[in-house]
């Protein structure tokens, strides 16, 4: 959202206050607008700003602090802010009214806007209230997890080091070298990697990589990780397409389940999705959709109605 204070004034310009004065700064068409209305009509006993016959309250400014972010609706009570504020609600409506009076309303591709503005901001709050009467308790909760134990599963993983020498002339003489050190452990791994890995994001944090399961390393990578047994072990020298490999293992995770308590909050909103588009489905069916030109859909050209 476009906030107020934020976007009048990269549109106009304005400022609401002089710094030194309580008094409000507004465009001459909105103070001609205001004065002439205010001889029309006395004042009603919230109103604090009014645009032709239209009154803007307190409550006005409080709906729009309310859209704000929570660092401005802070400054609330600050007067600066708040004569802001009513200037530039009442500057977008006067913008708004001179732009119906000029017709710009009534274009077509307007309207269409328009329409699907107001659909959209229908569809939300329905949402919202739909919703609320959606969520799930903890029985359902419970029979959820306890019949998508798969979902909550993570596989076994493998943490592991690596050190990497990248194709080129000379890469596998280097890296056989590099293996020689890391087999003899004269030298620390981590050291190892430090002078020698050519893989940059890795070797900041020693050569280790986050911990994958199966599917997620290229083959080679994937199967000389998972046969090393030990904490320490060190693979023979894997060859992929990013270069000359060196793993050291560093240990296994075991195929684990989440507890309940870790994903509540996640079931939650899969079964309140579950459920609203179950919703949705239903209130389709009551409005009676129906595709008038699969053809045009498809491609193709819609066929013209029969002659009568």
């Amino acid at each position: 959202m476009k906030y107020a204070v934020m976007m009048m004034t990269l549109l106009f310009g304005l400022a609401a206050c002089d710094s030194g004065s309580k008094e409000m700064v507004m465009p001459d068409s909105v103070k001609s607008t205001t004065k002439q209305a205010s001889k029309d009509r006395e004042p009603v006993e919230t109103g604090v700003g009014q645009v032709g016959s239209h009154v803007f309250t307190e409550e006005d400014i409080d709906m729009e602090f309310s859209s704000m972010p929570e660092n401005f609706q802070k400054m609330k009570s600050n007067p600066d802010m708040r004569a802001n504020i009513l200037n530039n609600l009442m500057t977008r409506y006067a913008l708004a009214e001179k732009a119906k009076q000029d017709g710009i309303a009534d274009r077509p591709a307007i309207r269409s806007k328009l329409e699907r503005m107001q659909q959209n901001m229908l569809i939300q709050e329905m949402n919202e209230s739909v919703r609320k009467g959606m969520k799930p308790d903890a029985k359902a909760i419970e029979i959820y997890y306890q019949t998508h134990q798969d979902e909550f599963t993570e596989p076994a993983k493998v943490r592991v080091r690596q050190i990497l020498v990248r194709l080129g002339e000379g890469a596998e003489v280097r890296a056989k070298k590099v293996l020689e050190m890391a087999k003899s452990k004269e030298s620390s791994f981590e050291k190892l990697v430090m002078q020698y890995s050519e893989d940059e994001s890795s070797k900041q944090r020693g050569g280790e990589l986050p911990p994958f399961g199966k599917g997620k390393m290229v083959a080679e990578f994937e199967q000389a990780a998972f046969s090393l047994q030990k904490e320490g072990d060190v693979s023979d020298l894997v060859r992929t397409s990013f270069g000359f490999h060196i793993i050291q293992l560093i240990g296994h995770e075991e195929k684990k389940t989440l507890p309940l308590a870790q994903v509540t909050q996640k079931i939650d909103h899969v079964i309140q999705q579950q459920r609203f588009l179950e919703w949705v489905e239903q209130v389709k069916s009551e409005m009676k959709l129906k595709v008038l030109a699969p053809a045009y859909l498809r491609g193709g050209q819609q066929q013209a109605a029969p002659a009568s």
